[in-house]
């Protein structure tokens, strides 16, 4: 997902720091119900609030407190964009945001309200129920500001059918077999199809990541530490490299996207996927797959070096978060919604309607468990999933230096330690103070 631009987010924060009101108490005597709450977030998220199985949880709140929900949905980007202009301004036209933890940092969060007064005197049902994990990283100078809604954690995701091929019947159980069956896998089938045996997203820091916390590496930790010229990570990035020079990942891989694995995936020509869990539908899917129900999804084993501390690997997760912009003047009316939403039954219907729940209780839910074979094994990476990257207004600059860095490892043969130490150098320089 692009990330806005560095100058969008200067912007953004330069002008909301004279403008911003100071809390929820200054406002809170004066509120009165309103028409509408104006809610902004992608169209997923609305999905998961008003249709399918689960029901729409959206208009029984609204049957319930009286304002009906205008949305406000656009591509990723735009959403961030178009929430910190209006976040910026004295009287903004949003009460309720879903913000993508990326793009949430110190500087930006002064943007939305925080949530610890509104918490303790309207709690969340079960809330030592949320990821502590998810928790840390909307926590800035001590202050809670979001609530976890969706998330997209990382899976191995595995073609039984390719696996039978070559004489494999279960999913591997180590890093070595990891790479020893992706070697396997590599061939050319019976039909002429080149297969490739492992493959991911492309060689962006966010997506190698998936491979890369098979040794628990970090580019950047959540304390903002630059991590990427340590053992880990080089030893990731050079797994990296000779997986590309054997041929294990296709010569395509530097250009890859999602679209790329979701294609690959579906027509046979990769046999296993370091892949969000909730892709397992579209590997499946009956209309583009060439193997549904072929495709299984398990946990990325981790590197016996870090087996003592993690039973799998702590794999990447990516999740949006509600947020309260500080200048609305229905805090307490979006809270409610923020409340109503985070339930524990509401948090399984949203499952059901497409969402990444992120109660790891809900995964015991027996209608979860019936309609999602990966159940068990989601669960266990949420317990341990963390973000690719921390948020920070120079965020977008810190990943393009690193993603130049693994180019030239991948394709240049640059040395991966001189590489990775000259790129943690650079960033080290961006890193908020």
């Amino acid at each position: 997902m692009r990330m806005m631009s560095r100058r969008a987010l200067l912007a953004a924060t330069a002008a909301g720091a004279g403008s911003l009101l100071t809390g929820v108490s200054r406002r809170a005597a004066a509120e009165a119900a309103p028409d509408k709450l104006t809610v902004i977030g992608h169209a997923v998220l609305r999905t998961a609030l008003t249709t399918g199985k689960g029901g729409d949880i959206a208009a029984e709140w609204t049957k319930a407190h009286g304002p009906r929900l205008e949305w406000l949905t656009f591509s990723v980007p735009e959403i961030h964009e178009r929430l910190f202009r209006e976040a910026s301004l004295t009287h903004g036209g949003i009460d309720l945001a879903f913000v993508l933890n990326r793009y949430l940092g110190p500087r930006i969060a002064t943007l939305f309200t925080p949530l610890d007064d509104l918490l303790a005197s309207q709690p969340i049902e079960a809330f030592d129920d949320f990821p502590s994990g998810m928790l840390q990283s909307l926590r800035f100078s001590g202050k809670l500001y979001g609530i976890p809604f969706r998330h997209a954690t990382s899976g191995l995701h595995y073609n039984t059918a390719l696996f039978e091929e070559r004489g494999l019947s279960a999913p591997p159980a180590s890093v070595a077999e990891l790479l020893e069956f992706a070697e396997k896998l590599t061939y050319k089938r019976s039909d002429g199809t080149r297969v490739s045996g492992l493959i991911w997203d492309g060689p962006a820091p966010s997506q190698i990541i998936d491979l890369a916390r098979c040794w628990n590496a970090d580019f950047v930790d959540t304390s903002y530490k630059v991590r990427a010229d340590e053992p880990a990570m080089i030893k990731a990035v050079t797994v990296a490299k000779q997986l590309y020079d054997k041929g294990v990942l296709p010569k395509s891989f530097p250009q890859f996207s999602t679209d790329s694995t979701i294609s690959f995936m579906q027509q046979g020509r990769a046999a296993m996927a370091l892949s969000p869990f909730s892709r397992f539908a579209q590997f499946n899917d009956s209309r583009a797959s060439k193997f549904p129900g072929k495709i299984q999804a398990t946990n990325i084993p981790a590197d016996e070096s870090i087996r003592s501390q993690f039973p799998i690997a702590p794999a990447k997760t990516e999740f949006w978060s509600f947020a309260i912009p500080r200048n609305t003047e229905h805090a307490a009316v979006a809270w409610s919604l923020v409340q109503a939403a985070s339930t524990t039954e509401n948090t399984i219907r949203e499952a059901r309607n497409g969402n990444g729940p992120v109660r790891p209780s809900a995964y015991e839910d027996s209608t979860i468990i019936a309609e999602l074979p990966y159940a068990k094994s989601e669960r266990a990476a949420l317990a341990v999933a963390r973000p690719p990257l921390p948020g920070w207004e120079k965020a977008a600059q810190a990943e393009e230096i690193f993603a130049g860095a693994i180019q030239a490892i991948l394709i240049s043969g640059s040395d991966p330690a001189a590489t990775l130490a000259d790129a943690s150098s650079k960033v080290r320089a961006l890193l908020p103070s």
